[in-house]
Formats: C-alpha cells, structure tokens, sequence
C-alpha cells in the first residue's frame, strides 16, 4: 500500500497524548458514541494498522482522530498539504496555515463537555465560518465537517436540554441540514439534498421560524432548478415568498428561484416581475458589499441578485438585459471576493466562469448566479 504520510503524525500525537494502542481504541470507541451516538469495533490491532499505514481509516475514523487529538486532518497527514514548492529556489510558496474553522473545530474538540450557552454559541460560531469559507473551501471540503457539527446538535438534542436550549439546538439543526441541502446540490446528489431539505423545514416548523422556513424554499427550489424541474423550481421559490413575508430571503426567493425557473419556461412577463420586485424588496434593506455567500442566512447582494437577472435574461434570449444586469456585476466580478472564491468573466453571448471542483455538471453560465 502506498504510504501517505498519516501514520507517523498518528504516532507522534499517540505518544505526546500519552496513550497506549489499546487506549487509543478505547476513546475512538467512546468518542463515536458520545458524538454520534453510533457503536464501532475498532481495537489495538486496527489502530496498529493505521499507525503502520497497512490500512488508510475512512472518513468517520479520520473525524474521530480529529476530535482525539484536537487537530485537523492536514496536520494528522490525511489531506494533502497545499504548499507548493518553487524548484528553482527551493523555497515554500502558499505555505498552509490553519482556517480559522480549523481553530474554532480544535478549541470545541478540547472544551465540549455539556449543553451551556457556550458550548451553543461555538456551534453558532463554526455555523458563521461555514458560510465565510464556502466560497473558498466549495462542498466537498465543508460538507463532512458540517456533517460533524450536525451529529453533534443531534446528540446534543438526546439529552436533557432546558425549552429555550431546545428551542437553540433545533435553529441550529435546521440550518445545518439546510446547508447539507444545498451542498448536496453542488455535489449533484438531488435526491439526498431533498432528505435534507425537507428535514430542515421540518425543523423549522417545529420551532415556528417562518424565516427559516423560507431560506429553505429558496434551497428547494435551488435543487428543482438544478434537477432540471422548472416549474417545481417556480413554485417553490413562490411558495417560500408566503414564509418570507416580504422580508430579506424574498430577494433571494424572487431572483434566484423564481426569475430564473421562469426564464427558463420562457415566460418572460413573469421574469421582469420578479426581477423587479427583487429589487424592489432589496432596496429596502442595508445590503451586503460586494458578492456575499451564496450559503448566507442573511439577504442578497446586489451582485448576486444582478447575476440571477442575467441567467434570467440569457434564458430568456434578451441580450440587452443580460448587458444591462451584467454591468451591474462587472465591477464586483472582476475582484476576488474577501474569501478568495472563484473569479467570475461575463460576455453578453456567453455568460461563464473558471471551474471549481465541487460543481454540480449542470453549471454551465455565471457561477453567481448559481449560487
């Protein structure tokens, strides 16, 4: 088997632990349960194994290394680093430093003991970096750590929690498995992003978060369009206007899933309609600089809803719209954004961006108006 790399940081953190093989085996096995209320069967010998890299632990031993040990999967030699080397001078180039999603994942490895203010206000916290990294870090690096956090509420969930508690950790459960959702419909895996979404509804109407309830419409309708299902994708996004009450998400609501599911049933009154009263509702509120996430809890920017106008109007085969809402974009575009996501390029004709692994197949114009 190829070595690569994780068996000596397995060791060296092992020993500065202070655990013994059989010890090691034991807290993986209490970690599993107390975290994911699941049972494994792992015992000194597969930890031997690891150790010696005769066999590679799979993603569920590798989250529960991290958690161990209080250290991301680079530093336990599970992902690649990603420093380059400069051959003709042989020096490091884009050294890798830790996130600060890193950091906030290690100090709630280390300090998680029990359902306190604090401990729901760490979850709100790596809540807020998953949105800030998206752009940068893309599904299929965000999507098992969220996947972590949500194990975490759900276990946080079984015990004994006080009404307001409760209340918390299933606002938290709900956009956590919103964003699986989502991520899910990057990743090209519908039907799952289906389970998910419809979980966070669920979520959200048990606690009577209409807002909630809303954000997840708009990710429904995101998956329809996506799956190819432009009418579903309409109604949805119309129906999640109802939740929204004319509030921030009906931006998102109305550019996003409605103008653009229309766009492409070809119904070109109903694009305008939309597009208008998007902007409409977000003139009303103090919105974002720049391109914000395209995961945000929080309203539009006046880029993405722009973007969403152009893949409206490219549907729609009107090329002096598209030219009109790109214009709109361009001088946002052209930068990085603060989370140095993808750098998008807009022609009238053919609306594109460079590619970012992660992607559903089905992105073929602007990515901001995608996500």
């Amino acid at each position: 088997m190829k070595r690569t790399g994780f068996g000596e940081p397995l060791q060296r953190y092992r020993r500065e632990h202070g655990l013994t093989q059989q010890e090691v085996a034991d807290r993986l096995a209490e970690l599993a349960w107390t975290h994911k209320k699941i049972r494994v069967g792992v015992d000194r010998q597969m930890v031997s194994k690891w150790e010696r890299e005769q066999k590679a632990p799979d993603a569920e031993y590798r989250e529960l290394f991290c958690l161990l040990y209080g250290a991301t999967e680079s530093q336990l030699g599970f992902r690649q680093s990603s420093a380059t080397l400069d051959v003709a001078s042989g020096t490091l180039l884009s050294p890798e430093l830790e996130s600060p999603l890193d950091i906030a994942e290690r100090i709630q490895a280390l300090t998680y003991t029990q359902t306190s203010a604090e401990a729901l206000d760490h979850v709100d916290h790596l809540i807020g970096l998953f949105v800030e990294e998206y752009e940068s870090a893309g599904p299929a690096v965000l999507a098992p750590r969220v996947l972590r956090q949500r194990h975490l509420v759900s276990g946080l969930l079984d015990g004994r929690t006080l009404p307001r508690q409760r209340d918390r950790l299933l606002t938290q459960a709900a956009k956590l498995s919103g964003m699986l959702g989502y991520m899910a419909v990057n990743l090209g895996k519908f039907r799952l992003a289906d389970a998910y979404c419809d979980e966070a509804f669920q979520l959200s109407d048990l606690i009577g978060d209409l807002d909630a309830q809303a954000w997840v419409r708009g990710t429904q309708s995101f998956c329809a369009y996506y799956a190819g299902d432009y009418r579903k994708a309409a109604d949805l996004a119309i129906d999640g206007q109802r939740y929204a009450r004319g509030g921030p998400h009906a931006v998102r609501l109305a550019s996003n899933g409605e103008a653009r599911a229309l766009g492409k049933l070809g119904d070109a009154r109903g694009v305008n309609d939309a597009i208008r009263r998007a902007y409409d509702l977000s003139a009303k509120y103090d919105t974002p600089p720049g391109v914000s996430s395209c995961i945000s809890f929080g309203i539009y920017s006046q880029a993405r809803t722009a973007s969403n106008a152009v893949t409206a109007y490219v549907s729609l085969q009107q090329p002096d719209r598209v030219q009109e809402y790109a214009d709109h974009v361009m001088p946002v575009s052209k930068r990085p954004n603060r989370a140095g996501a993808n750098r998008c390029y807009v022609s009238t004709s053919q609306p594109r961006c460079s590619q970012r692994t992660g992607r559903s197949p089905s992105e073929r114009h602007f990515s901001l108006s995608k996500r």
